[in-house]
């Protein structure tokens, strides 16, 4: 007779996490989806399989839960379920978040799961499309990400508070905090994206880039605004966000060097955030639940095995690109 797999629980049916219970209802797990929006509850279970159904508040009873909640208070809410042997999976952007739930590493090993950070575009999956870029180098000395598009309107809030929080930068080997909306610097990005604008703000990727890359000298991260944007950073909000923001992407610098000399590799995505994050954190929660994953605190690209990762994303649809010429 054969043995039905433990639930898998998604939290927060927003953007990304009716994004990611859709792509996760293609697995053998049933699902176990919660939001406290009701109708947006209903929406998403009538898109799954007749044996998925409604969660507790907590994910339970899935034994590994995608948390895609907004932003904020994700190590609150993944730490009484570590304790009761989940394994989690944090879409959450926000780099307080990160660190935050970097500091439950001890207490996921002691409970022998698997804590995922960072699990989205970006971060996610750009610390992805860096260990693999990184694969051509001898030394990565330099890693550079510029982020453009939101997903739902949690995260066009996340990234209009992004641009008046400080956040961190790599330099000469010292973290260096960096203020919000300066630095300006014009980004290329893959496809329809064009050039836009670019400015530093509060962003996960460094913390995150430097648990990979703990010897490259210069890691920095920046993401798109219009002018807007910077003028109203400090206030609130004047417009609702849309529902969705549209296509998006980033792009990836990794400089070092190769058997050849000091190289640039570029490389980037297009696609709409909502999407790829919530496609992203349905392939590492299924990854956590049917393998065997390191216990302890993770970014995706620790999981392992970081070009089956994104051969699976490009199956469902996700492809990465790369520049070629001078860059």
């Amino acid at each position: 007779m054969t043995r039905t797999p433990e639930p898998i629980g998604v939290v927060g049916l927003g953007r990304v996490g009716s994004h990611a219970a859709r792509q996760l209802r293609t697995g053998t797990a049933p699902l176990r989806v919660y939001d406290i929006d009701r109708a947006r509850r209903t929406a998403v279970l009538a898109a799954l399989r007749p044996g998925d159904g409604v969660a507790e508040p907590n994910g339970g009873p899935g034994t590994t839960v995608v948390v895609a909640t907004p932003a904020g208070n994700h190590a609150e809410f993944a730490a009484p379920l570590i304790r009761s042997g989940v394994s989690v999976i944090s879409t959450s952007d926000d780099p307080a978040d990160v660190q935050d739930l970097l500091t439950l590493d001890e207490l996921a090993k002691s409970n022998e799961v698997t804590v995922v950070v960072g699990a989205g575009l970006s971060p996610g999956f750009s610390c992805l499309l860096a260990a693999h870029a990184a694969r051509r180098f001898l030394e990565v000395q330099e890693l550079s990400v510029w982020t453009t598009g939101t997903a739902g309107p949690a995260c066009a809030r996340r990234h209009h508070r992004s641009l008046q929080q400080p956040g961190l930068a790599r330099i000469d080997n010292r973290w260096v905090e960096k203020r919000g909306g300066s630095g300006r610097d014009l980004a290329w990005f893959p496809g329809a994206l064009g050039a836009r604008d670019c400015y530093r703000g509060a962003l996960a990727e460094p913390v995150l880039l430097h648990r990979q890359f703990p010897k490259a000298e210069r890691i920095s991260a920046r993401t798109s605004a219009n002018r807007r944007d910077r003028i109203t950073s400090r206030l609130p909000m004047l417009r609702a966000p849309h529902d969705d923001g549209g296509p998006g992407g980033f792009r990836l610098e990794v400089r070092g060097i190769t058997s050849n000399g000091y190289h640039t590799e570029v490389v980037g995505i297009m696609a709409f955030p909502s999407v790829a994050s919530g496609t992203v954190a349905a392939v590492a929660a299924n990854w956590v639940h049917h393998s065997d994953s390191p216990a302890g605190v993770v970014g995706v690209a620790e999981l392992g095995a970081p070009a089956q990762f994104l051969t699976e994303l490009h199956h469902r649809g996700l492809t990465a690109a790369r520049f070629l010429g001078i860059s």
